[in-house]
């Protein structure tokens, strides 16, 4: 249930985030709004997936091991992509262009994720095994 939870708190942080993206260009919210929601739909899904989600996924294939591995990995492609925003901004796009491409980019990110945490819900549901409610190991 707690993995669940974790994916459904994950989803609706990043619809906050898009419903930002999508009110504020239309005047919908203060730039100082968008900053607090977008960076709470941010925020939200970061945590849940670092705190829960990773936690009960290694619970749920009832492996040994810890989250360590895990969060590195997210952390360090998260990392990766800042980097390689800071280095495209600088020498692709005029400062004009940043922000437009900003709110396109978020858009997109936030969609996927919330449909790829929709899609990881509805598989990790159809794997249980009802008899004990753990995933099984069989074919």
């Amino acid at each position: 249930m707690a993995f669940f939870m974790g994916l459904a708190a994950s989803s609706v942080g990043l619809l906050i985030a898009v419903v930002a993206v999508l009110i504020w260009p239309r005047g919908g919210l203060s730039p100082l709004g968008f900053m607090i929601l977008f960076g709470l739909g941010m925020y939200l899904p970061y945590v849940a997936v670092h705190a829960t989600v990773f936690e009960r996924l290694i619970a749920l294939t009832r492996d040994r091991g810890n989250l360590g591995l895990l969060m590195y990995l997210a952390d360090s492609l998260g990392y990766l992509g800042v980097l390689g925003v800071m280095v495209f901004r600088g020498r692709m796009l005029a400062p004009e262009a940043l922000l437009p491409w900003f709110l396109k980019v978020a858009l997109v990110t936030g969609l996927v994720s919330a449909v790829s945490f929709a899609v990881a819900a509805g598989w990790f549901l159809g794997q249980r095994n009802l008899k004990d409610g753990l995933l099984s190991r069989d074919p």
